[in-house]
């Protein structure tokens, strides 16, 4: 076998700004490689950062290997050409590539010239970067970034291929959603406050300066400018507990008007991006499970021309639109909530359905185009999945230690449930790349897929009390419906046919019945049916969404909405309903014999039926989302946890005028 002598003194660069001259990169940039991707780094002294090397010869083979390794991820998969609000500053998804891992990412359309496009790092600071908005002139790029230790949100400037972005907000409360003015004067965006829970909009110059507010309220979607610079359309509730709705507010007085209003309780408007022409709206409208974009006509006083028309039936999160420069198609970000989201366009007038822009393994969104030298830029999530974790639990109901990463991969695996026995567990993932039930030991080992419905969404997973049957919702017939399989595989079962939205179901405690969620008398309701699917009957009249039953069989506890919302109880086959909790968090909570496990504020409290006290249980190190169970023994808790590194800006050139 020959051998390779090894590295001689002339191939050795002794400091990172060596080894960032050499890669022709900021030193900031190699940092973040090499913790990151596994760049060939040295070390002097393994506690003084200053003191690397490294040498040309591996530093070349490891780009010769990234570049190699993105050109296979293209080649490998052929692009198909079938056709709750986002928080501002969430990441959706799970990207393993990082920085120039872009360059060789494969574009399609059926338009010529619409090819293979070389996507570039915008930006590349520790921590996320988003909502990226352009200057009139195409040359600079607003956005909001947390910073290099990840803690404090503010709208930063920068010059295209410039380094150095401007910091342009300072103050405690995160400061996010940047939008450019057309006419180039201002930039708006928003700043949260906790105490008392509101939001501005505030105007600041783009070289900064003093911050004027424009208007105060619940706001809680991105900003978009009408053509003449006069008024600002974000989403606001219409009432205190009512669904969100565009609203129209004048820059100069502060003036509202409303442009939409959601015919549902449980849907709301957000997204908002205006036309260049002025004449028109494009936005989201949750639907409660799923979210579909809408186009609104308006008058030339900029007020609603008529209802919103659906333009998307993906039956997905779909949402973030941005016109293009002649108005004649929005590009937008349509997927798997937590997890999986592509860029997409969508012909306006053409009578063209939407085409896949750019195919996704991991989390692309908030696209936005300059009106001048055809450039595009979007988000991309670094790294962003959903783990489901284990915590132990003592035998006074206490947190045993730290807990344990239980069931994982590169995708989301979450709202896992324990068997009735306790020795296998049901969850939720999008491992195969769908959102499909999958099931495995108590461990987390010998994970295998239940379902094989390649649709939309597919979850929810509940067990029936003797461990038989597995009850769950699927949009596969392009609504959600109720469904159920046996435990140990087999076909699944439809268990409703009504034209409303069917969900979230649980079993009752003998297993003779199954509660879920319908929308079928006009709002979301709770609703009983026997565990066939015959004689489905109303239980709630208040609002209701997840349900599980008492163990003693006598009450049902239940979220009264979608999201953050009151946790209620009514009895088993309805009357009075009373509030137990004023906030529980989406799916977080479960019953206990002696109370209610839940997750409010970041972490997890008990409440104890006895005593009526609630108490802190346990703090989680990440962000919670949807599910929690406990073991049948009360021993272990199972949570999910979204593991982040962030998000970046990417840059597309030569983005065509008519994608």
């Amino acid at each position: 076998m020959a051998t390779t002598a090894p590295p001689g003194p002339e191939d050795r660069l002794d400091s990172w700004k060596e080894i960032a001259g050499y890669l022709k990169r900021g030193v900031r940039t190699v940092q973040r490689w090499e913790q990151a991707s596994g760049l060939p780094v040295h070390r002097l002294d393994l506690d003084r950062q200053s003191s690397v090397f490294a040498y040309k010869t591996e530093l070349d083979a490891w780009w010769e290997s990234r570049r190699q390794s993105a050109f296979e991820e293209v080649t490998a998969a052929p692009v198909s050409m079938s056709r709750r609000r986002w928080p501002l500053w969430t990441t959706v998804g799970v990207v393993l590539v990082m920085g120039f891992g872009f360059s060789l990412t494969r574009w399609t359309s059926a338009h010529a010239g619409f090819g293979v496009f070389n996507p570039i790092p915008l930006t590349s600071d520790l921590g996320s970067e988003t909502n990226p908005t352009f200057s009139p002139d195409g040359n600079q790029v607003a956005y909001a970034w947390n910073g290099p230790s990840q803690n404090s949100w503010n709208v930063y400037v920068k010059m295209v291929g410039s380094d150095s972005p401007l910091r342009l907000t300072n103050a405690p409360e995160p400061s996010d959603a940047p939008s450019w003015s057309p006419d180039g004067r201002y930039i708006a965006f928003l700043r949260f406050f906790r105490q008392p829970r509101k939001c501005q909009i505030l105007l600041i110059p783009p070289i900064g300066g003093q911050e004027r507010v424009v208007a105060e309220g619940d706001f809680d979607s991105p900003l978009a400018w009408s053509p003449d610079n006069r008024w600002l359309v974000t989403s606001a509730p219409l009432t205190a507990k009512g669904p969100a709705g565009l609203v129209a507010i004048d820059v100069a007085t502060g003036e509202r008007h409303w442009l939409t209003k959601p015919p549902r309780e449980n849907w709301d408007d957000f997204d908002p991006a205006v036309a260049p022409s002025g004449r028109s709206i494009v936005f989201a409208r949750d639907l409660g499970s799923t979210s579909e974009l809408y186009r609104l006509a308006l008058t030339a006083d900029f007020t609603a021309d008529g209802e919103p028309l659906p333009l998307t039936a993906h039956n997905r999160w779909t949402g973030m639109p941005a016109f293009t420069p002649n108005g004649k198609a929005v590009v937008y970000s349509s997927g798997i909530k937590d997890d999986i989201t592509s860029l997409w366009v969508l012909p306006l007038d053409s009578g063209d359905g939407p085409r896949l822009l750019f195919r996704s393994d991991s989390s692309y969104y908030q696209p936005a185009l300059s009106r001048l030298r055809n450039r595009l830029a979007f988000s991309v999530g670094r790294i962003f999945r959903v783990d489901t974790w284990r915590l132990d639990v003592t035998p006074d109901f206490k947190p045993a230690g730290a807990p344990v990463r239980l069931i994982s991969s590169t995708h989301t695996d979450y709202n896992a449930q324990y068997s009735p026995d306790g020795k296998r567990i049901v969850f939720h993932s999008t491992r195969s790349g769908a959102s499909e039930i999958w099931m495995s030991d108590a461990d987390g080992s010998n994970a295998v897929r239940l379902t094989n419905f390649n649709a939309p969404i597919t979850g929810s997973p509940r067990w029936s009390p003797d461990g038989q049957w597995i009850v769950f919702d699927s949009n596969k017939e392009g609504q959600f419906e109720v469904y159920r399989m046996h435990s140990d595989g087999g076909n699944p079962e439809r268990l409703t046919n009504n034209p409303a939205t069917d969900g979230v179901a649980s079993y009752s405690h003998d297993g003779r019945s199954i509660y879920f969620m319908s929308n079928r008398s006009g709002t979301n309701q709770v609703w009983k049916m026997d565990a066939d699917g015959r004689n489905p009957r109303q239980i709630t009249r208040k609002g209701g969404y997840l349900a599980f039953e008492s163990a003693d069989g006598h009450w049902l506890y239940y979220s009264a909405a979608d999201g953050d919302s009151p946790l209620m109880r009514v009895p088993v086959d309805g009357g009075a309903e009373t509030q137990v909790l004023p906030r529980v968090f989406e799916f977080g909570f479960c019953v206990t014999p002696k109370g209610i496990l839940f997750a409010r504020g970041g972490g997890i409290e008990y409440l104890d039926s006895g005593s009526g006290k609630i108490s802190p249980f346990f703090q989680p190190s990440g962000q919670m989302t949807v599910g929690l169970s406990l073991s049948p023994d009360q021993r272990h808790v199972l949570f999910p946890q979204r593991e982040s590194s962030g998000s970046d800006l990417m840059l597309v050139e030569n983005f065509p005028d008519n994608p």
